[in-house]
């Protein structure tokens, strides 16, 4: 079982409207049949500002919030947005506050909103807010939960708009904690909604859509996210030796992002490969998958959200969130950058390897004069012969196929294996078995590579395609074995 706690107070109007704002609207003991009480917040006409603030919650400073509520739009809403507001104790508004998505909503529709924040310092309560609401609507069954790491956050909010999540010390099983029906918070024993996978309404939860995870790593947010209400999310996939990040809570404003990234420790930000993403509707038309961050060490992300079109001056900033992954993992990897589904985990033996670098100078030896005349220019770049283990017939075939196939290569290496890494065009190749095994599946393969120049940040990996499909596997069987979901092909 799960204790689960409700942090509002009066969250559904259950007796009274005291905590909740504006004056000019009332509460009902009839609220519409869709909404998950039958007690509501009611407004038979658009207050001035257009604004509802809903009852205080308590909060402690850098934990994690999500806020939800039920309306019934009477009349329909063009541009409604979801927000929470933080005060201090001493009830001064610690601006500006974490804001959400805009929404639109037609006549006689019910929906569930949610949002989430990072309560910053100073932060004593929360109030959530709906703004810009027009016409006539009844809102009920306001909920705050707290959590204490932001993945943690990310799947109540992903659950939160489904209005069978509400719950209050009404709620069959759940008490009133301060013992008075309809006043107070509330805490009830019970198992939450299936995490994992999930499918939700986008413009419900704020542009979340499907969201899935894979590997290890944690993110945590940097605190410019208090402030801001966009966030990002940075999962370590470890099928395809990427970071994804997952970007949310953009303004109405936004018609494009740019991600950049740096070695945690270092100042430097760089952009990141595909990191120049257009905006439609609030969302990012496509995630943004960084292959080449520095291995076996800490990174950060900063997302710019601008509303300017490219080249085009001034390049307003609207807004600017951080994520964070702690480990990306000691492990050594060959990326292919415009055919990243071929990307394999290496294991490179490093303890004797020899770095060339081949000079450029010209020695031109003059008549009569004993000394020559030289023209010198830079040295080549690092040329080397890379050993490759591989312990199973499948794995080396596979290194084979990706070796060959043309691409340019990065040897992404962590600083924990005595090898640099570096981008690089693939040579001469030579394998050989190792042991006396009859059968002996050790092979050493031995690549001869020449470090080269990054590819221009136009070249970006389009994951699979039917013909690469069809190329790599003869049978559905042999598709099968190799993905689980449709999503895994194309991802």
């Amino acid at each position: 079982m799960t204790i689960r706690r409700n942090l509002a107070i009066n969250p559904a109007l259950g007796v009274d409207d005291t905590t909740w704002f504006p004056s000019a609207w009332d509460r009902i003991t009839g609220a519409h049949a869709s909404l998950p009480r039958s007690t509501a917040f009611r407004g038979a006409a658009a207050p001035s500002s257009g604004q509802i603030a809903m009852t205080r919650a308590a909060v402690t400073a850098g934990k994690y919030y999500v806020v939800s509520v039920s309306v019934r739009f009477i009349a329909p809403c063009a541009s409604g947005q979801m927000n929470i507001d933080w005060y201090t104790g001493g009830n001064v508004f610690l601006s500006p506050s974490t804001q959400g998505p805009t929404f639109s909503q037609a006549a006689n529709t019910t929906n569930r909103f949610a949002v989430l924040g990072q309560a910053p310092v100073n932060a004593v309560r929360l109030t959530g807010t709906l703004n810009d609401i027009t016409g006539e609507a009844q809102v009920t069954a306001y909920m705050v939960e707290e959590f204490d790491t932001l993945p943690e956050a990310e799947a109540a909010l992903a659950y939160s708009v489904l209005g069978a999540n509400y719950f209050d010390g009404d709620t069959p099983g759940a008490v009133w904690d301060d013992g008075t029906p309809g006043q107070g918070t509330s805490t009830w024993d019970t198992d939450p909604p299936t995490t994992g996978l999930t499918v939700v309404d986008t413009p419900a939860a704020f542009g979340l859509g499907v969201r899935t995870s894979r590997g290890t790593g944690a993110a945590d947010l940097l605190p410019p996210f208090a402030s801001t209400g966009l966030f990002a999310t940075a999962t370590y996939d470890d099928r395809r030796g990427r970071i994804r990040l997952d970007i949310q809570g953009l303004a109405q404003e936004v018609i494009r992002v740019i991600v950049y990234s740096r070695a945690k420790g270092t100042s430097r930000w760089r952009p990141v490969r595909g990191g120049k993403v257009a905006v439609a509707a609030g969302t990012t038309v496509r995630r943004v998958d960084d292959y080449e961050w520095q291995a076996g060490r800490g990174v950060e992300y900063r997302i710019d959200a601008l509303s300017s079109p490219e080249n085009v001056q001034p390049q307003a900033v609207v807004q600017t969130a951080f994520a964070d992954l702690e480990d990306t993992l000691d492990q050594s990897w060959l990326k292919f950058i415009p055919a990243p589904h071929t990307n394999l985990k290496v294991e490179i033996i490093a303890d004797l390897h020899e770095l060339a670098q081949e000079s450029r100078n010209v020695v031109h030896r003059v008549a009569g004069r004993s000394d020559p005349i030289v023209v010198t220019d830079v040295h080549d770049s690092v040329s080397t012969t890379v050993r490759f283990a591989t312990h199973t017939e499948a794995d080396r075939l596979a290194l084979k196929r990706a070796l060959t196939q043309g691409a340019p290569a990065f040897l992404q290496v962590p600083e924990s294996v005595p090898f640099p890494s570096m981008y690089v065009a693939i040579g001469s190749i030579r394998a050989r078995r190792i042991g006396k095994a009859r059968n002996g599946r050790t092979y050493i393969t031995e690549v001869q590579v020449t470090e080269v120049a990054p590819p221009p940040p136009s070249v970006v990996g389009s994951g699979m395609t039917w013909a690469i499909l069809l190329e790599q596997y003869e049978t559905w069987g042999e598709v099968l074995e190799a993905f689980e979901t449709w999503g895994e092909v194309i991802g």
